[in-house]
């Protein structure tokens, strides 16, 4: 971290339960965004071949991909996550 992101990190969450949660939970979303993105791109799929093979639409695809989702896209990542064989990831 660096000195003004440790300062901002002290101000605005460090010491808060619920902020230090959120920001671990956002945290976690990226990482699987970022693994859902590489192994999409490791097995030569385009977002479009993702969402037609798991029956979602792109923009759903997309959303994972952003990090940018909800507990209501939760059964539509369970999908994607099985398809491109992240479970064993998200397991551990």
């Amino acid at each position: 971290m660096t000195e003004a992101s440790e300062i901002l990190h002290h101000l605005h969450i460090g010491g808060k339960p619920r902020m230090e949660a959120l920001m671990e939970c956002e945290r976690q979303k990226a990482l699987l965004a970022q693994q859902i993105y590489d192994a999409r791109e490791k097995r030569g799929l385009s977002e479009s071949q993702l969402a037609h093979l798991v029956g979602v639409s792109v923009d759903e695809v997309v959303q994972l991909q952003e990090a940018d989702f909800d507990d209501s896209l939760y059964p539509i990542l369970n999908k994607v996550v099985k398809e491109l064989g992240l479970s064993e990831t998200l397991n551990q």
